[in-house]
């Protein structure tokens, strides 16, 4: 199937800004996600339905436009067809000591803060995060080091929240605007050269209903200068691939096909899973982001079926497949990638994280690192959260009382933290 590529403006609804790149200076007067935050007020509560929204409608059978399982059109899981290696020997290890430390002392303690980073590819103490403290609650950026909050974009509401991607120079992000599902958003981008706000895209609706489109619930991918999410546009499935030139400010549209949640940039390619009609498996199209014309996707990926959740550390690609269960791995995002885990019940939520060979994501039960070896430990019981740094994983751990006064208690663990792991005998 061709894919046909045009710059456009974006339409929407009549608060989003009609040209592209069209900025406005904020006065002000941000990767699985349960609830790390321990707080409780209606905060965490929309941000644990971030996680646990999709397994909740694959078990009551509820259609949406899209999922992570890379079913367009349906919430229900199929079979893979993707070809990989013969998969390692897979066991459970407990945590190694440096790990349980690191999480213990904490690398920052974010006093009066509940924060829940972006991913990041940026080096230094400095994440944009959705934040909320006595004063502000909204997107900023936050010296995890000197607890210095750099106040971004201020939420509307108090059922606002946040996720998406920095990378040292612009944030951009999905604002979602209800508790009640995550169709109604609004996308928008932060320079930090101008200290300004565009909103660039968002959901869209019926005409006849006035009813919200269903989107895929997935932050925007960043990376080389791009951004890239997808909008939905009608209740089939159907939706719009949109691509941001960061520098430039040009917007490309592509509506050719029912578009999954996973979105990946690679390189000089953008990369995401795509369905011809609704409930078919996904497969994965990629686009030059120097050229604009299609190009060959990553070979781990070439031959995946429904996969969703892809991640990169700029080499290696991760992913999860259809099952929601199985957790994939290629060390060469151009060569076939191997199973590094499934889990026996639960399943993943998106974002995945790589870095080096670990693999790290949430389930309902906490956070896992997945080592290439073949060993799984659970970094986080429970509630915790993971995002990606250009220095390896943040991982967030809820704190033991929900006092305001209590910190957000986040640990920096490095690429080769995990490196040890390995399946005994």
């Amino acid at each position: 199937m061709k894919t046909r590529f045009m710059v456009r403006r974006l339409p929407g609804p009549d608060r989003f800004l009609r040209t592209p790149r069209s900025r406005h200076p904020r006065s002000l007067g941000s990767s699985a996600i349960v609830d790390t935050l321990g707080n409780p007020t209606r905060f965490i509560l929309g941000l644990a339905l971030l996680a646990f929204i999709a397994p909740a409608l694959v078990a009551c059978g509820a259609k949406t436009a899209t999922d992570p399982g890379g079913v367009a059109g349906t919430r229900t899981p199929q079979p893979t067809t993707t070809t990989t290696v013969p998969a390692v020997r897979h066991c459970t290890v407990p945590p190694p000591a440096q790990i349980t430390q690191a999480l213990t002392s904490g690398w920052a303690r974010v006093r009066n803060l509940q924060i829940l980073p972006f991913t990041s590819t940026a080096t230094g103490d400095r994440v944009v995060a959705t934040v909320r403290s006595a004063s502000f609650y909204g997107v900023a950026l936050v010296n995890l080091r000197t607890n210095a909050v750099q106040p971004i974009d201020r939420f509307r509401a108090s059922t606002y929240q946040a996720l998406g991607a920095y990378d040292g120079q612009v944030a951009v992000w999905k604002e979602f605007h209800s508790q009640n599902g995550l169709d109604d958003f609004s996308v928008k981008e932060w320079s930090a050269s101008t200290n300004s706000v565009a909103t660039v895209g968002g959901s869209h609706k019926d005409p006849a209903t006035g009813k919200t489109f269903p989107s895929p619930w997935t932050e925007p991918a960043l990376g080389s200068g791009h951004a890239a999410w997808v909008e939905g546009t009608d209740f089939t499935g159907r939706g719009r691939l949109v691509l941001l030139d960061t520098k430039s400010g040009l917007t490309t549209v592509d509506s050719s096909g029912h578009p999954g949640g996973a979105l990946l940039i690679y390189g000089s390619e953008l990369v995401w899973a795509q369905s011809t009609k609704p409930g078919a498996l996904t497969t994965v199209f990629a686009k030059s982001l120097i050229t604009g014309r299609p190009a060959t996707p990553p070979a781990a990926l070439s031959a995946q079926r429904g996969g969703s959740s892809f991640a990169t550390d700029g080499r290696g690609i991760a992913w999860v497949g259809p099952d929601q269960n199985s957790l994939y791995y290629s060390g060469d995002g151009q060569k076939a990638g191997q199973l590094v885990t499934r889990l026996a019940v639960g399943g993943f939520n998106p974002p995945t994280v790589l870095r080096g060979s670990t693999v790290m994501t949430a389930d309902s039960d906490g956070v896992l690192a997945a080592e290439t070896s073949g060993a799984t430990t659970t970094v986080v019981q429970g509630g915790g959260s993971v995002t990606g740094t250009a220095d390896g994983f943040l991982v967030g751990a809820a704190p033991q009382t929900k006092s305001q006064s209590v910190a957000s208690r986040l640990a920096l663990l490095g690429p080769d933290a995990f490196v040890k792991l390995r399946c005994s005998g």
